[in-house]
C-alpha cells in the first residue's frame, strides 16, 4: 500500500521508488558495486550511495565481504503478492 508523506510516494517500510529498486536489483544480482546499481538505475553515484547508506541504517540490506569481493544481502524483506513487509 502508497502513502504520501508530502514528499514522496513510499510503501508501508518507507522506501521510496528509487530505494525499492535498488533493493530489487541487489535482490537479482547481489554482487553488484554501487557504481554500477547507479548506471543502471540512471542516477549519479553519489545519490546510489545516498539510498544504499540509508538502507544499511535502516537494516534492509547489509553488505557480506570486503568491499572488492562483497555482495549485498537484504535481511529484512519477506515477499508476498502484493506489499513487501519488514521481520520484526
Amino acid at each position: 500500500m502508497k502513502k504520501f508523506d508530502g514528499n514522496k510516494t513510499s510503501n508501508d517500510e518507507g522506501l521510496n521508488s528509487a530505494e525499492q529498486n535498488i533493493v530489487d536489483l541487489m535482490q537479482k544480482n547481489s554482487n553488484l558495486s554501487v557504481k554500477e546499481i547507479a548506471s543502471k538505475l540512471g542516477m549519479t553515484l553519489k545519490t546510489a550511495e545516498y539510498k544504499t547508506g540509508g538502507l544499511k541504517k535502516q537494516g534492509i540490506i547489509i553488505c557480506e565481504g570486503s568491499k572488492k569481493k562483497g555482495k549485498w544481502v537484504t535481511v529484512s524483506i519477506l515477499f508476498s503478492n502484493v506489499q513487501i513487509v519488514k521481520k520484526k
